[in-house]
């Protein structure tokens, strides 16, 4: 019979001197905040024996995608490097190892049937084209594109229930970087929404901010919004982005550092069924061959075939 080893080993969150921060709103079934005060430290360990039975996990998590709809995304795992305040270094959001070198095969990662084994978003982070700030006891726009672009201008946002920042483009993107200088005390509780050209159409991205409570991504497909389009907004003709504050009694609200869009220019793919889409492929250090065999080549168009002889013959 399957056995599943789930052991999270926690120890009340506290760690050998792994300290608690202050809480954060993470709305979530289980939270675990540490600050580490020595190296060698880690904020959840695992240690699980198979002993002697197979079919065993260390850790199985089940995501059940009800009424998960067209223009939505549901991730079972979801890992954010913070490198706001790094100075240099890697950080690895996953790193495998194997010890012992036996005759056991150790596999990085299994993708079993069904699954697309990468989805790759090609972009980068660049300075948003137009910001604006709505205070909505005024009903008034302010222009915070130089503010939200620079590090050294921070402005509080959200600053009473109902504001607003808009984020705009002159064509559709594919997410926003929050960088901030002090987070809220709480969740906002924002609401997002995107313009179709008359009005707005609420939608549900992944925000890994919590409300703006700390550095995050929020992330999105730009293709998944159905009708996005542009429309005029403080005086500005753009593809936008609102997101509004919903919680009446906040405390600190959030002043931000640098606000982003993530501008995506392709996406990279290894399918299901195998199809793989790349930019470039380069090979380091390949013999010459001058034998015949088996030779995988790439024809103009960059589609696959094989052939016995070389593939220039």
């Amino acid at each position: 019979m399957k056995k599943n080893i789930i052991m999270l080993v926690f120890v009340v969150i506290v760690l050998l001197g792994c300290a608690r921060t202050d809480g954060i709103d993470f709305n979530a079934g289980l939270t675990i905040e540490s600050t580490f005060d020595a190296s060698g430290m880690a904020s959840l360990v695992i240690f699980a024996d198979m002993n002697d039975f197979g079919g065993v996990e260390v850790v199985e998590i089940t995501g059940i995608a009800t009424s998960l709809r067209e223009s939505e995304d549901f991730s079972l795992l979801f890992l954010l490097g913070d490198e706001a305040n790094a100075t240099g270094g890697e950080i690895s959001l996953i790193e495998f190892a194997c010890i012992g070198n036996t005759s056991a095969r150790c596999d990085g990662l299994t993708f079993n049937i069904g699954v697309f084994p990468i989805i790759h978003i090609s972009g980068e982070f660049t300075s948003t084209t137009s910001s604006l700030i709505f205070v909505n006891s005024t009903e008034v726009f302010s222009n915070a594109s130089l503010n939200f672009s620079s590090n050294t201008i921070d402005t509080p946002t959200f600053v009473n229930i109902n504001d607003r920042i808009l984020l705009g483009e002159n064509s559709t993107f594919n997410g926003i970087e929050v960088l901030l200088n002090t987070s809220a005390s709480k969740s906002i509780e924002p609401i997002f929404e995107f313009s179709n050209g008359e009005t707005w159409t609420e939608f549900l991205p992944l925000d890994t901010t919590f409300g703006f409570q700390n550095n995050g991504l929020i992330a999105f497909k730009g293709s998944d919004l159905v009708g996005w389009s542009n429309q005029t907004e403080g005086g500005l003709n753009e593809f936008w982005i609102r997101i509004e504050r919903t919680r009446k009694n906040l405390g600190t609200v959030p002043i931000e550092s640098i606000i982003n869009t993530v501008e995506s220019t392709n996406i990279f793919f290894w399918g299901d069924e195998g199809d793989v889409m790349i930019k470039n492929l380069t090979f380091s250090d390949l013999p010459e061959r001058t034998d015949t065999g088996n030779f995988i080549c790439i024809d103009n168009e960059g589609n696959l075939f094989q052939k016995v002889l070389r593939c220039d013959s």
